[in-house]
């Protein structure tokens, strides 16, 4: 902790001069009852300051990532400070070159302090080398330990005393980097470690989607009963109307017309390699004309597939 005093200086200041020991300023002879006036303010003004001392202090919150590994690190490593990182639901996921991993755990513990939205820091540690097309990465800082609840905590000792001997992080080995993501109004559930994702491929998933179904989206889960309830009342007035004139008849071909610009032809869409579906679940939660037949090699990103299209309420 660094502790400093700011101080501000006092004198008495005397107004300029014109060298003959007047009040008034250089080149400004007037000598009005209003310009002493003016002077003798400004003299009581500059003698009327007062010091004052501040007491400030700084502590590591004050300080951003930059500055604290510039601290820590060695003065050869300080060319490039690794401070940046993609960000996957509460991952923070870093790619750190050879030279910074003796302080790895630091700068991943330092990336956690400084980023309250954060949990857990990871970091990658080889190539993608398996038909997933998933990377092996290594947990550098953790924090979700701090954010357990007593209930867990008393629901761990409970399993304990009951001759459960699995640890909670071995428990939850099965799922360890499960995330919840948001993208282009739908939600993701994903296993980082398990399965393929890249938060920055997020315009070109959205520009695919555009490109299928449409900039404009026809049904979200309101627009869906909407147009459910205009087709009803649509067909109401057809049946409702059939022995009026032509004129009618012409009034209905043209309502015909107007239903079927709403609802458009079906698109069908084959996703063979949907992943967890950056592409399945918004055609299918987000259009109603789109079907999409979605599968993946990965076990893990079509059991996820499978659990995004119940949480985003995709069609059937």
């Amino acid at each position: 902790m660094l502790k400093f005093k700011q101080v501000k200086t006092t004198g008495r200041k005397t107004p300029p001069t014109n060298g003959n020991g007047n009040g008034n300023g250089s080149g400004d002879r007037a000598t009005t009852t209003a310009t002493a006036n003016n002077n003798s303010d400004n003299q009581n003004l500059y003698t009327n300051i007062r010091k004052s001392t501040h007491e400030i202090i700084i502590n590591y919150d004050h300080y951003t990532v930059e500055q604290v590994l510039s601290k820590v690190l060695p003065p050869t490593l300080l060319h490039e400070i690794p401070s940046s990182f993609e960000v996957v639901g509460n991952i923070a996921h870093l790619n750190l070159r050879d030279e910074y991993l003796p302080y790895k755990y630091i700068i991943g513990r330092v990336i956690l302090d400084k980023n309250k939205s954060i949990q857990v820091c990871v970091n990658k540690i080889g190539t993608i080398q398996n038909e997933f097309r998933t990377f092996p990465m290594e947990i550098i800082a953790d924090d979700r330990r701090r954010c357990r609840t007593k209930v867990q905590e008393e629901n761990d000792d409970n399993d304990n005393m009951n001759g459960d001997t699995k640890s909670s992080s071995s428990s939850n080995d099965g799922a360890l980097l499960e995330v919840d993501v948001k993208e282009d109004g739908c939600k993701f559930r994903l296993d980082f470690e398990k399965v393929y994702w890249n938060s920055r491929l997020q315009h070109e998933h959205r520009r695919i989607v555009h490109l299928i179904g449409g900039r404009v989206r026809l049904t979200n889960a309101k627009q869906r009963q909407s147009s459910k309830r205009k087709g009803k009342k649509g067909n109401a007035n057809i049946i409702k109307n059939n022995n009026n004139n032509d004129h009618e008849h012409d009034h209905e071909h043209e309502h015909d017309g107007n239903a079927q610009e709403e609802h458009p032809q079906e698109v069908v869409v084959a996703d063979a390699c949907a992943g967890i579906g950056p592409f399945a679940i918004p055609l299918t939660s987000q259009y109603s004309h789109i079907k999409v037949y979605a599968n993946d090699l990965n076990p893990v990103s079509y059991k996820y597939l499978n659990i995004n299209a119940k949480i985003n309420k995709c069609d059937s």
